[in-house]
């Protein structure tokens, strides 16, 4: 992983703002959708090692660390976020946040469930999709 923080401890109130991407090598994986169970084991070590890394590079529990993808996403190129978990921040909000190990346990259930699944997500008002509906 790479860090634009340069400080090995942090305080309190700047863990908070923890908030970093691991982005995947692979181009094929744009989303959420393109997920399935051939995918596990390397969800499982963004989950496992992404936390460790960053609970040790920031003197945390990683207990105190969320991970999750968004969908839709911002870009299409599969990333996860990982932020504190008493963090605030509107990315997390759960209309577009899908939990990294909801997203593991989902697909160790059923292999490819989210090519399957229905998946809600917000619109902003400025959306193609949102003016179609309401002319």
């Amino acid at each position: 992983m790479k860090w634009k923080i340069d400080k090995e401890v942090l305080s309190d109130l700047e863990k908070l703002e923890i908030y970093i991407n691991a982005f995947v090598v692979r181009r094929d994986l744009h989303s959420l959708r393109d997920l399935n169970q051939d995918h596990l084991p390397l969800l499982e070590g963004i989950f496992t090692r992404g936390r460790k890394a960053i609970a040790e590079k920031f003197s945390l529990d990683e207990k105190e660390l969320r991970a999750f993808i968004h969908y839709q996403p911002s870009f299409y190129h599969l990333h996860v976020h990982f932020t504190h978990i008493k963090s605030e921040h509107p990315s997390s909000q759960t209309e577009r946040a899908h939990m990294l190990s909801s997203v593991i346990e989902n697909i160790r259930l059923m292999g490819d469930y989210y090519q399957k699944v229905g998946i809600e997500f917000p619109l902003s008002n400025s959306h193609e999709l949102k003016r179609e509906q309401f002319q």
